[in-house]
């Protein structure tokens, strides 16, 4: 299946969204367990330079979050 191809059936675009959402929840998963693990260290963490790579860790956790969403949201408009 070509996803660029204009002869996309409506069968072809539900196998697209079910990838999508697919990958969206397989790599959300990983994510948060990085991101739960990183806020509790951060707390525990007396080493400022320690809890900036932490908080490091953090904003692109959230990044990789909002790309998440984003790539979501393209696909419920498919």
């Amino acid at each position: 299946m070509n996803l660029n191809d204009a002869s996309l059936t409506t069968d072809d675009l539900s196998d697209k969204k079910a990838v999508l959402r697919k990958w969206a929840h397989d790599f959300q998963n990983p994510v948060s367990s990085i991101q739960l693990i990183a806020e509790y260290l951060r707390g525990q963490e007396p080493d400022a330079e320690k809890a900036g790579d932490l908080q490091n860790i953090l904003t692109c956790c959230d990044d990789l979050n909002k790309l998440i969403d984003d790539l979501l949201a393209k696909e419920a408009s498919f």
